[in-house]
């Protein structure tokens, strides 16, 4: 898995020109808490307003929620 790619496979990402959907995630640490961990994963829409989708202390709900937010892109549904 590749971070940040500049690649030619980044400028044809979106060959259609379509509506781009975004999903941001948050992620800090908070000292002094169990567990120390805590995401938000936001929505940004092609108007680029935020949504929020959820906050948590759990890497296997952001995951989670990362699946159900592509699979809902994968059947145009995102952002409805």
């Amino acid at each position: 898995m590749s971070f940040g790619s500049r690649g030619s496979r980044a400028r044809r990402a979106n060959p259609t020109g379509g509506r781009v959907r975004s999903l941001l995630l948050r992620a800090w640490l908070e000292p002094n808490t169990r567990p120390p961990l805590r995401v938000r994963v936001l929505e940004i829409d092609p108007d680029h307003h935020e949504r929020p989708v959820v906050v948590t202390v759990s890497i296997d709900e952001v995951c989670q929620t990362v699946r159900q937010w592509l699979e809902t892109v994968e059947r145009g549904e995102a952002g409805r």
